[in-house]
């Protein structure tokens, strides 16, 4: 098998980062998937029903992320500190949450006005103590993409 691209997806559901290489962690690839655009009930929002993400571009850089998009001035988002832990959903029909700290108001605006409709940035902070997960564990996976595994061969 021969790998022939690298993605990642610093916030899930928008335009991808292309890479010659990249870090895997137990859980994924460094920095794909760890933000997240939810709505107002912590549920991830996608292409299928908010066309605009297409637009939205998202760099990572030490500490945090800036997001951009045509029309918005950049947005520089650091990494939340703090803050009481929200719940978030990848799919509304999948029941498993992951704890994510919101982003703060700067944010949930400058994309609410990208994508014309309210909704919040979260960051899925918290490392897994154990990965992969199994049917005993209680903690859950740390980045918003399927919870399959990561291969590269």
């Amino acid at each position: 098998m021969r790998l022939t691209s690298i993605h990642t997806y610093p916030v899930k559901g928008c335009h991808r980062l292309d890479h010659d290489g990249a870090f895997v962690q137990p859980w994924g690839l460094v920095s794909d998937r760890r933000w997240m655009v939810v709505d107002a009930d912590g549920v991830g929002v996608t292409q299928r029903e908010t066309t605009g993400l297409v637009g939205l571009r998202a760099t990572v850089r030490p500490g945090g992320l800036t997001l951009r998009a045509d029309g918005q001035p950049d947005l520089d988002v650091p990494e939340p500190t703090g803050g009481d832990p929200v719940l978030a959903r990848t799919f509304r029909h999948r029941e498993m949450s992951v704890p994510a700290v919101a982003a703060g108001p700067a944010a949930d605006a400058w994309l609410g006005a990208l994508l014309g409709r309210p909704v919040r940035l979260v960051w899925l902070a918290r490392r897994p103590a154990t990965w992969p997960p199994t049917a005993a564990s209680t903690t859950p996976a740390t980045r918003s993409a399927s919870p399959t595994p990561t291969r590269c061969c």
